[in-house]
Formats: structure tokens, sequence, C-alpha cells
């Protein structure tokens, strides 16, 4: 199935079997978004070398909906050109706030040419996920999860390049 460009009113549930979604367009979700069971999402290959991107975004309740769920062995690609990605967008802003909800989260072997980021809230890779490139307000990595940047994924959003540096407030290994 191909989407987009869209604005789907409610969930976004993509939970067959092997389902196979590519997106020809941004899409934009208010509410949730669920990939698992072994679901394929992708940029459709008419984008040949440009992004495509997913927004879980519900301007009524940024508190705790919004929410990105990527598990059960679902798997992210770009078109199949160099310089293409999937872009996984949370607009919760739970984190910033002071709460708890999660914005984005990867787990049980969630991995591909995935990009993820929430701004304002609090993103979990977790259980053997294996993605691109983490942005968030708060990113907890857990449990043998790795995140593999590359220097196209960092040209590609920050204008401070593969240059650019990160500063930890805090640290503590997890046992």
């Amino acid at each position: 199935m191909t989407i987009g460009p869209v604005k789907i009113n409610c969930d976004l549930v993509i939970e067959k079997n092997k389902a196979d979604v590519s997106l020809a367009g941004p899409v934009w979700v208010a509410g949730n978004i669920k990939v698992t069971n072994e679901a394929t999402v992708r940029v459709a290959a008419s984008l040949a070398s440009s992004s495509a991107v997913l927004i879980a975004d519900e301007p009524g309740n940024r508190l705790t909906s919004s929410f990105i769920d990527m598990q059960n062995r679902s798997t992210y690609y770009g078109s199949g050109a160099a310089g293409s990605y999937l872009l996984m967008v949370s607009m919760n802003n739970s984190a910033v706030n002071g709460g708890g909800e999660k914005a984005i989260e990867t787990r049980d072997d969630a991995q591909g040419q995935v990009i993820v980021y929430a701004p304002y809230g609090f993103i979990v890779i977790n259980k053997h996920a294996k993605i691109k490139e983490v942005t968030g307000y708060k990113v907890e990595i857990r449990n043998d999860a790795e995140i593999v940047y590359e220097t196209g994924v960092a040209n590609m959003l920050f204008s401070s390049g593969p240059a650019g540096g990160y500063v930890f407030d805090t640290w503590r290994e997890v046992e």
C-alpha cells in the first residue's frame, strides 16, 4: 500500500504480519502510530534520493498522545537511493513538561534506515533495536540497542554537519 501526502485523523496501526507501506509524501497522524509484527514502512521509490516523514501529532493532546511505537522486527527503509531516509517525528511534549510519557519507543529488533525525532519528548531505544539517528529532549538507550550515525544523516538534518557535538549533563550506567 502507498500513502501520502495525507492527514490521518486517528491512530495509525500497521500490524499485519509482513505488511508493507510506502510513503509517497508526508503523513500526519493526529494520534499515535504503532508499527509491529514484521511490518515494513519505506519511502516510495518514486521519491528517489528524497526522504519522507511520518508525524505523530495530536495538537489537542500532546501530553499523553502523539506516541510512536516501533516493535517486533518492524523494518524501515529509504527509497533505495543514497541519502533517502524515513523520518519518524513525535510532537509529544510530556518530557519537557516534567511528565514520564514516552514520545517514541523502538524495541524487539525494530531497525532500518530510520531517523527518530522528538524535540520535546522522551525517546527509548530498547531490546536490540538498530536505527540511524535519534534526537530528543530525553533519550535512553537500553538492552543491546544500537544507533549507527552516518555522515550523510548529520549533513541532512543539522547545520553544524558532522562536526556538531553533544553535551551530556549527567549519565549513569544501569545494571
